[in-house]
């Protein structure tokens, strides 16, 4: 396996030691639907399954368009793939504790099967 990114390769090492919890940081809280509005900040993506779950991805990618949303694109695909593995997939701001992440006590986008 070549990684050419850190959250490919965090989602690799996940899906290899099946993982609970996979966090992705970031410089914003999660993923948007829009990144000029803070208040479209997707906070759940999940299913009950696995076509629905990517489903749902699928369609917030849709809306990631142009060179800066290349990132959560390739977020949401790292994701996706770590989901697949039951792997609960926190995507946050890299400013917040790593408890906090995990904890749900601060904004973040979780992506994973319910």
């Amino acid at each position: 396996v070549e990684c050419v990114d850190n959250d490919e390769t965090a989602a690799v090492i996940a899906n290899l030691v099946h993982a609970k919890k996979l966090v992705l940081m970031t410089s914003t809280e999660g993923i948007y639907r829009d990144p000029t509005d803070p208040k479209t900040l997707v906070e759940q993506v999940t299913a009950k399954s696995m076509e629905e779950l990517e489903e749902k991805v699928r369609q917030l990618q849709e809306s990631c368009v142009g060179a800066s949303r290349a990132g959560a694109k390739a977020k949401l695909e790292y994701a996706l793939k770590s989901a697949r593995q039951g792997t609960m997939v926190i995507i946050g701001h890299a400013r917040h504790r790593l408890s906090d992440l995990v904890e749900g006590r601060v904004a973040c986008t979780r992506i994973g099967l319910e």
